[in-house]
């Protein structure tokens, strides 16, 4: 028996426009699981992503270390 993988949202960033977001998040069962999507909505579909950056967790450090985070 296999288990799913979960995801858990960490942010969610409105777009300039109300049918564009940025979403965070962290999944589990992945060998890179963090995650940052542009998702868009249609009426016909509701929220889609439109692209994906997966992460691994020292990927997530060293960005947030260049974005003026902390340091690793």
């Amino acid at each position: 028996m296999t288990h799913a993988a979960t995801e858990f949202i960490i942010a969610v960033i409105q777009g300039d426009e109300s049918d564009q977001r940025m979403v965070f998040a962290s999944r589990s069962d992945f060998d890179r699981p963090i995650v940052l999507r542009h998702e868009s909505y249609s009426q016909d579909v509701g929220w889609f992503t439109q692209s994906e950056v997966e992460m691994t967790r020292q990927e997530m450090v060293l960005l947030r270390s260049v974005m003026g985070g902390q340091k690793p």
